[in-house]
């Protein structure tokens, strides 16, 4: 199902408020021209337009430790290689 983009779109908190209410989503799909997309059963379509309708995406923005954790590295290692 197609729906419009929302302005500030977060998939992973996206996917989490319909799966609160009961809509599981694996992909979500950028068709471009602001739309997106997503497979949602028949009888939850009005609810998932909703959900999308009035999702305001919140970015997050990962910590050192978590930036450092994603390259297999963490704070006291950085720092003894910095010394």
């Amino acid at each position: 199902m197609e729906f419009t983009k929302p302005k500030s779109l977060n998939g992973t908190q996206l996917k989490s408020e319909l799966l609160n209410k009961g809509i599981e989503v694996e992909t979500i799909n950028d068709l471009g021209d602001g739309m997106i997309s997503f497979a949602v059963p028949s009888d939850k379509e009005t609810t998932a337009e909703k959900i999308v309708s009035a999702h305001v995406g919140i970015d997050t923005v990962p910590t050192i430790t978590e930036k450092l954790a994603s390259i297999g590295l963490d704070l006291d290692q950085l720092k003894a290689a910095l010394a």
